[in-house]
């Protein structure tokens, strides 16, 4: 009974309290964001440019329509973009040959932002020799008649660390229009990113042939006439790799209260965004 007392004097001695605690956020400086993916087949190179907003803001990122974009090769400039439109996208109509190993550099500045710029070098083409059907029995979460298991095969032509982005695909033959197809891999050193890609990299295997099984879907169930599909490889920057890899880390982080918070690897000095030099092999299955 006196222990009932004693607790009941500490709760009306020591009433509840609330500390209140103000967290000051420091003001957001816009910054520049630049998405530019170049690769030397494309008869245009493309650059998108727009402004960051801050964490609270419930804008919207609003496109740059007045920047000056230039292309420069070790430090001599290649080429100056156009706007095409006023959604802050730029191109370059070149007839340049952008050469593996060379140092390329894209240089952006605009009014009432800091210039930014980033540095990358050229890579060399990949190349998938071979992509057969395995005829596995598929895992259950897969319905056999929607999905297939193919076996890929990749050439690593180079005695370094090589980063890979694997799309399946369907081309439209008469509207010459690429669409992505969903596709999977149980292997553990495959990745999933956005937009229905695959991202790996070739940390172990560098400079040899070597195999990797994805299940993707049945192209008898999705393409229409005029359609073929097959496999798309790009051989990415680690910048860019890192970029996909965190990028999809922050989506799913997203909807999660008890994620760690994500930060997007950028390649952008004194902005945000990602500028990739990449190449890419195509492989079509029919």
């Amino acid at each position: 009974m006196k222990l009932l007392k004693y607790f009941i004097c500490i709760i009306l001695f020591f009433p509840a309290c609330e500390t209140v605690v103000t967290l000051e956020i420091p003001e957001h400086e816009s910054k520049l964001v630049v998405y530019g993916y170049f690769d030397p087949a494309f008869e245009e190179l493309r650059v998108e440019v727009n402004n960051s907003v801050g964490i609270l803001s419930t804008a919207d990122p609003e496109p740059i329509n007045d920047a000056q974009v230039e292309f420069l090769k070790d430090g001599q400039s290649i080429g100056f973009f156009n706007i095409t439109n006023n959604e802050g996208r730029y191109k370059l109509e070149h007839q340049l040959s952008l050469n593996p190993n060379d140092n390329y550099e894209l240089k952006i500045s605009a009014n009432n932002y800091t210039s930014v710029s980033a540095t990358q070098m050229m890579l060399e083409q990949p190349e998938i020799t071979h992509a057969e059907e395995t005829g596995r029995t598929l895992p259950e979460e897969f319905n056999e008649g929607d999905f297939k298991e193919y076996r890929i095969t990749i050439n690593d032509n180079s005695d370094k660390e090589n980063f890979y982005i694997l799309q399946y695909i369907k081309y439209d033959t008469i509207e010459q229009k690429y669409n992505k197809l969903n596709m999977y891999s149980e292997s553990v050193d495959v990745e999933r990113g956005l937009r229905k890609e695959l991202i790996f990299r070739d940390i172990i295997l560098a400079g040899n042939n070597y195999e990797i099984n994805v299940i993707c879907e049945d192209l008898a169930h999705v393409l229409e006439t005029n359609e073929i599909g097959g496999f798309r490889l790009l051989n990415v920057s680690e910048d860019r790799f890192l970029y996909a890899k965190s990028f999809k880390d922050a989506k799913d982080a997203e909807d999660n209260p008890f994620a760690e918070p994500v930060t997007v690897h950028t390649n952008i000095e004194n902005g945000l965004g990602i500028f990739s030099l990449e190449r890419r092999f195509e492989i079509f299955l029919n």
